[in-house]
């Protein structure tokens, strides 16, 4: 009786031994299929956003070289954006809009004008694209 109760108790053994490691593969295959899902997500979100980015590159073509291209000093940008934004400025809103001192702002705006970028009506006080 002591071998049967034995052998039945082996066979117990192997069987929970047998459903551990399938429980085990199981698990395994989860976090493999998790980790799949994961990367394939992340890949696919950043397709998106790298669309996204060129469409809005395209769609904002001279904004987007000015910032990515452009030598200019930070006031040049904001000046140029500003006056893409609203067409023309008047020189001494131009000043008060920028986060520079306002002898900062002539002059960068003289630079930009004698660059041609800009065309600066002295008499008038309108700054505007050229």
């Amino acid at each position: 009786m002591k071998v049967s109760n034995l052998n039945s108790l082996n066979q117990k053994i192997v069987t929970k031994e047998d459903e551990k490691s399938f429980l085990d593969q199981k698990k395994l295959d989860a976090q493999n299929r998790e980790n799949y899902l994961q990367t394939t997500y992340t890949e696919e979100k950043m397709a998106d956003l790298n669309r996204k980015l060129s469409q809005l590159k395209r769609n904002n073509f001279f904004t987007s070289f000015l910032i990515e291209n452009s030598e200019e000093e930070i006031p040049e940008v904001d000046i140029l954006a500003t006056i893409m934004t609203q067409g023309s400025v008047n020189l001494d809103e131009l000043k008060k809009i920028l986060d520079v001192p306002p002898i900062m702002a002539k002059r960068t705006l003289s630079v930009l004008a004698v660059k041609g970028i800009i065309n600066l009506d002295e008499d008038s006080g309108i700054v505007t694209m050229s």
